[in-house]
């Protein structure tokens, strides 16, 4: 390898990063819950969905990053340029409530989990996940986009070893992982599952932020070799990363199927053992 092409290769791994950030939404509580009741209910049989809304996402998310580096406009400023006033409303009023519904979401999962993990009151486990959160985007403010890219992909790689360990404690058998990724559901309720899990892969906000990470990081480049090469580098960033929050996903449906199959109500038989049951029985 000629000493440009090294430089070359060293240059495109230094501007991996922004995909990597969006790829946390996928990783998120509403996938715990659909990737591990579908694991419980339905063992190896909607390993398919992940793979292929995963595929989804990915194209996506591309198309969103490669916006934003070709117009130097995020997609949300770009729909408000190209739209009239009602439509601009109509679109505002949607990311907000999903903005809101996802950190609901993530509050309420972060405050689960604080309590599975260390035993910790409901609430202030939630104030603990808020705080953290404020925290977090600090860093960006503070210390810079690529400071932030790399705690928040310290945070993603983390989730994924957690998942990968759990393979050594009881491995899925082949035939039926792979009899997993045929396409098919078996009655009303995996198809129910099925969208749930296409749901909680394909996410609006992770698709509105991503063109505007790019631009946060690379900014508006003019067209010729350097925004090929971001184009090309955004391609491998968003195949690494989805590649991650894919094997994520799949590895939750793996060890739900493996320790937790026919068991009926799945992730909430989960939670159930250490925090008590949602309806009212958990202490706050």
């Amino acid at each position: 390898m000629t000493r440009s092409s090294q430089d070359s290769l060293k240059s495109s791994w230094y501007l991996l990063g922004p995909a990597f950030v969006a790829a946390i939404a996928y990783v998120d509580p509403g996938n715990v819950a659909a990737n591990v009741s579908s694991g419980a209910q339905f063992g190896y049989l909607l390993l398919w969905v992940i793979v292929v809304a995963n595929a989804l996402a990915g194209l996506v998310q591309y198309l969103s990053a490669k916006l934003g580096l070709v117009t130097g406009r995020s997609l949300p400023a770009a729909i408000g340029k190209r739209m009239g006033r009602p439509v601009r409303l109509v679109y505002w009023v949607q990311a907000e409530l999903v903005a809101i519904a996802t950190d609901m979401a993530e509050i309420v999962g972060g405050a689960i989990a604080l309590r599975i993990l260390f035993g910790f009151p409901l609430l202030l486990g939630g104030i603990i996940t808020g705080v953290v959160s404020l925290l977090l985007l600090a860093i960006q403010d503070r210390r810079g986009q690529i400071i932030f890219e790399r705690v928040i992909t310290g945070l993603l790689l983390v989730i994924a070893v957690g998942f990968a360990a759990s393979f050594f404690v009881k491995t899925p058998p082949p035939d039926a992982v792979l009899g997993g990724l045929v396409p098919r559901f078996q009655g009303t309720e995996s198809v129910l599952l099925a969208a749930a899990i296409l749901g909680a892969t394909v996410m609006p906000h992770a698709v509105y932020m991503h063109s505007g990470l790019v631009l946060d990081r690379h900014g508006h480049p003019a067209e010729g070799s350097h925004r090929r090469l971001l184009l090309r580098v955004t391609r491998l960033d968003v195949v690494l990363a989805m590649a991650v929050a894919g094997t994520v996903n799949a590895a939750m449906l793996l060890v739900a199927a493996i320790n937790l199959q026919h068991r009926d109500r799945g992730a909430q038989r989960v939670v159930d053992r250490r925090v008590g049951a949602l309806d009212g029985g958990a202490d706050v």
